[in-house]
């Protein structure tokens, strides 16, 4: 109704978050229009189509129905692209992160820093990773990542205990009718307790019979050590607001994290994250050494409400994480990552 088009029925089908069994549980939300069920998915900000059999439309001509079929496909791919998590603004990697809850800003060690918080990125150690999730259990709704980082470290005779990194990552969601590509690249500068970190990316989004097209997009982050164990971080990703207008397809996003490592066996952390589209979000997230080379890993946040749970397993230079993140509507999306310490 907003756009003032009138959406006839369109021979697809939709299987995202819907089947028949989905249709009955939530009845009362739905609503049938020219056989087509419109229902809200609860803290998603969007609305999912589902058709159990084709209309029959009289045939008005194959240009009518190439065009009907095309404006099906784009309402279907606008959907899509706001599902929650997948969004520009919810843009997570790792399953370190995602099992406690999402929460990167103030996180020490995090191998994904260059998609979470760039002055995190450490100069430590060289670090690869391997990550891949699924959404809801579909394999439309999936993500792949990589991320590489590469310390910088000052000269022995440098006594002013700074240090630097740089880091590359490539992100990849989506399917053949609609694929979002990321390419990230930046860097750490750590001067005793205070750090600093910028990066670039180029988002891409095509769109299958509609195009595509991509914007460069700046991100910056903040890092303090404030006491022994305790660290806090800001970040702010699309600093100049670029590409947003009044789709907001690249939303600006800001959190500011803390974390607390209670004791060597126990770490906290917990984040207030803002972006243009949502409301504030609360995330906390904590990490139980529980022996040597096994964690376990557990938070929740708010807007929406989400409990995640999750393990990491160390051999030698080796780390593998695995996470579960569960909707309270959608469901459970499972996820795992690998990575490689030199």
């Amino acid at each position: 109704r907003s756009s003032k088009l009138l959406f006839n029925p369109v021979n697809i089908h939709l299987c995202i978050a819907c089947t028949r069994g989905y249709i009955r549980q939530h009845k009362p939300l739905i609503k049938k229009v020219s056989g087509v069920y419109l229902f809200p998915v609860i803290q998603a900000n969007m609305f999912i189509c589902h058709t159990e059999k084709p209309a029959k439309v009289p045939a008005k001509g194959p240009v009518h129905s190439l065009l009907r079929t095309l404006t099906g496909s784009f309402i279907a791919l606008c959907f899509l692209a706001h599902t929650p998590g997948i969004s520009c603004a919810q843009w997570t990697m790792g399953g370190r992160n995602i099992a406690m809850a999402r929460v990167s800003a103030a996180l020490a060690g995090d191998a994904w820093a260059i998609f979470h918080n760039p002055a995190l990125i450490d100069p430590g150690h060289t670090r690869l990773g391997l990550f891949t999730m699924r959404y809801y259990g579909l394999k439309e709704l999936e993500d792949q990542a990589l991320a590489i980082s590469i310390p910088l470290r000052s000269s022995p005779s440098d006594q002013s205990g700074s240090a630097a990194a740089v880091a590359a990552g490539i992100h990849s969601y989506g399917f053949k009718l609609y694929r979002e590509t990321q390419i990230r690249a930046g860097g750490s500068f750590h001067w005793n307790r205070y750090k600093l970190g910028v990066n670039s990316r180029y988002v891409h989004r095509n769109i299958d019979h509609f195009g595509s097209g991509g914007f460069l997009l700046w991100d910056a982050g903040l890092g303090a050590e404030l006491t022994r164990g305790v660290i806090a971080g800001f970040r702010i990703l699309n600093i100049f607001h670029q590409g947003a207008g009044d789709n907001a397809w690249f939303p600006s996003e800001m959190a500011l994290g803390i974390s607390r490592e209670q004791t060597r066996q126990w770490l906290l952390s917990a984040e207030l994250v803002k972006d243009v589209m949502h409301p504030y979000s609360f995330r906390f997230g904590t990490e139980w050494n529980l022996a040597d080379g096994l964690l376990l890993r557990g938070g929740w946040s708010t807007r929406p409400f989400t409990w995640t749970t999750g393990a990491g397993i160390y051999f030698s230079r080796i780390m593998v994480n695995f996470a579960v993140e569960h909707h309270d509507v959608l469901g459970l999306s499972p996820g795992i990552d690998c990575i490689l310490i030199f």
